[in-house]
């Protein structure tokens, strides 16, 4: 039954990530380590372009902050996928940090989106308003955007990531869900069709029990009915019997 639930839960929070069940497990972790990988070359081509002399030192230690936790979500798909090679990742220990890496690594994904966001804005309104010097604002932006862009990609990998290690499975969120509706489904089948089975089972002896005993109430009312009659001839017999010698003795005291 906890299995079952446990599906269904599945099941019910793949429908967020809609055309991403379908994909593989393998394909999604491959698909978020290209997007890390991308998103921390984009973001170390930004932390050397902005023009730092004329910005906030806080804003360059945001920038810093934020290209930490892409590192640090990295390392997370890099163990998932090591430990899904070696088929190890539903083994207590490793599927624990699995779990939990993939949890923290999706928060962190938001966080640095809203990081990114405000740091983006601020960047890009400092710049364009410096007067003494022009610079191109635009690239600053253009790479946040994407960036952006990237990290929304990233936060639905990540949860599909999550629900594939939750199911601890290497197939596809539908794939899982289908066997294993298929599964109960067919347990169900078994169950229904074992009562209904051992119902018959019952109800066929119960009727040839009633029927054997109405056999055997048959056969000794047979009996005992044929046993009067026999009893009631007798005694017919041996009555005419006595009448006859009774007969016979006064006739004979008659002639004397």
């Amino acid at each position: 039954m906890t299995d079952y639930q446990k599906v269904k839960k599945i099941q019910k929070l793949s429908n967020l990530v809609g055309c991403m069940k379908r994909i593989q497990a393998k394909r999604i972790e491959l698909l978020l380590l290209v997007g890390h990988l991308v998103i921390i070359i984009l973001c170390l081509i930004n932390l050397l372009t902005i023009p730092w002399s004329i910005i906030r030192s806080g804003l360059k230690g945001l920038r810093i902050v934020i290209l930490i936790f892409f590192v640090i979500s990295l390392i997370c798909v890099i163990y998932n996928q090591i430990v899904r090679k070696k088929n190890i990742i539903t083994i207590g220990y490793y599927f624990c940090v699995s779990f939990f890496g993939s949890l923290i690594s999706q928060g962190l994904i938001i966080i640095n989106f809203i990081f990114l966001l405000i740091s983006c804005i601020i960047v890009v309104v400092e710049v364009k308003g410096y007067t003494l010097k022009h610079y191109d604002h635009k690239s600053i932006l253009i790479i946040d955007i994407v960036s952006l862009i990237i990290i929304f990609v990233l936060f639905f990998l990540w949860y599909s990531a999550f629900l594939l290690i939750y199911a601890k499975t290497d197939d596809s969120i539908k794939v899982y869900v289908e066997k294993k509706l298929r599964y109960f489904q067919a347990q169900n089948q078994k169950i229904v069709n074992v009562d209904l089975n051992e119902g018959n089972i019952k109800k066929r002896y119960s009727k040839n029990y009633i029927k054997n005993n109405i056999d055997k109430n048959n056969i000794v009312d047979d009996s005992t009915s044929t046993n009067k009659i026999e009893i009631n001839e007798k005694q017919i017999i041996e009555k005419n019997i006595k009448n006859i010698k009774k007969e016979a003795d006064i006739s004979s005291d008659a002639t004397k």
